[in-house]
């Protein structure tokens, strides 16, 4: 009986992210994943949009969970409530089935070669596809195993860091000893780019980024930070 609830609570928890993915890429365009771990401190706002703009998505989802968990309770935990029926001979060719059902499932319904795996799906393929490819569920878990493994960047211990700063106590007040050009500072950021696309930086010949390539060649380029 517990694992039937366990069960039908696990399924609610997919089919929720599910909802709430399909939701947040019509906005954003992208996967709920990572950003689902970086939301803390947005509670209120989603709570305001789900009750407001997003109310009919928030009806529908309640509406759909009490009606799975009508059929749920009528169906799943009816036969769970329910005596074992049948000989021990009938019950183990059964069991057998079910596992080689679970088996053929877990392998990605393929039933020979590689099975279907947590693989890259952009690599090779192209952002619409890789958008398709993926789930909601699947990008979470990447973002959970990510999450888990990342370790804070330490660039510089802690004796190193001193004895910058004891050198430089204010390093962004740097006055250089050039005279004035007249000319402003520029800080271009670029996010969401490919580096191997960008000739200047990974060597290609794309020549896809012309401009890009112009403009790296006169400016002081930082490609990790």
């Amino acid at each position: 009986m517990a694992a039937a609830w366990l069960a039908f609570a696990l399924l609610v928890v997919l089919l929720g992210l599910g909802i709430a993915d399909l939701a947040y890429f019509g906005e954003v365009s992208r996967h709920i994943g990572s950003d689902l771990l970086n939301i803390g401190g947005d509670i209120g706002s989603i709570v305001g949009i789900a009750l407001g703009s997003r109310l009919g998505y928030t009806l529908a989802a309640l509406a759909a969970f009490a009606a799975l968990s009508f059929v749920w309770q009528r169906s799943v935990i009816r036969i769970a409530r329910a005596p074992l029926s049948g000989s021990l001979k009938s019950q183990i060719p059964q069991s057998l089935a079910l596992l080689l059902g679970y088996v053929f499932l877990a392998r990605g319904m393929v039933l020979t070669g590689k099975p279907l795996g947590n693989i890259d799906a952009f690599n090779g393929n192209g952002q619409s596809q890789a958008n398709l490819t993926l789930n909601g569920s699947l990008v979470t878990l990447q973002a959970l195993n990510d999450r888990r493994a990342a370790a804070p960047l330490r660039y510089l211990d802690d004796t190193t860091a001193q004895r910058i700063a004891a050198a430089h106590p204010h390093p962004f007040r740097y006055q250089t000893s050039n005279p004035p050009s007249r000319k402003n500072v520029v800080i271009i950021l670029l996010e969401s780019w490919s580096y191997k696309y960008i000739d200047a930086l990974s060597g290609n010949n794309y020549r896809a980024t012309p401009y890009m390539d112009a403009l790296i060649a006169k400016s002081q380029v930082w490609t990790n930070f």
